[in-house]
């Protein structure tokens, strides 16, 4: 997803089929195992599965471009790092637009390497 989008909840045309919007959702929150680096877009993404609009297809889109542009990404361990664990944590006060809730993030770091 591009990193400044402000996705909303009843903004747009309604997707014509919001039954193959939620497979296609499910997939990929399947496909996060082993590709962190799309969980925060697809967790974005399935906020919007009761009523789906035509802007959060694009996004999901815009994924699958991604991975197909990119299929050897995932995890990557190195053996020369230290043994350390290191998280950082992230929040976006007011980020959505529609709840005026905060948005949390989260890494987790064994050495170098992205572990979660």
């Amino acid at each position: 997803m591009e990193a400044n989008i402000k996705l909303r909840a009843k903004e747009g045309d309604k997707v014509e089929d919001a039954s193959a919007y939620r497979r296609l959702i499910g997939r990929l929150m399947y496909l996060t195992i082993f590709r962190p680096d799309i969980t925060f877009a697809v967790t974005k993404l399935a906020q919007f599965m009761s009523d789906p609009r035509v802007s959060h297809h694009n996004a999901v889109h815009q994924i699958l471009r991604y991975l197909k542009e990119a299929p050897n990404q995932g995890i990557l361990l190195s053996s020369n790092s230290k043994f350390n664990l290191s998280i950082y944590i992230d929040a976006d006060w007011e980020s959505c637009l529609d709840t005026r809730r905060f948005t949390t993030g989260y890494c987790t770091f064994l050495g170098d390497s992205l572990i979660s």
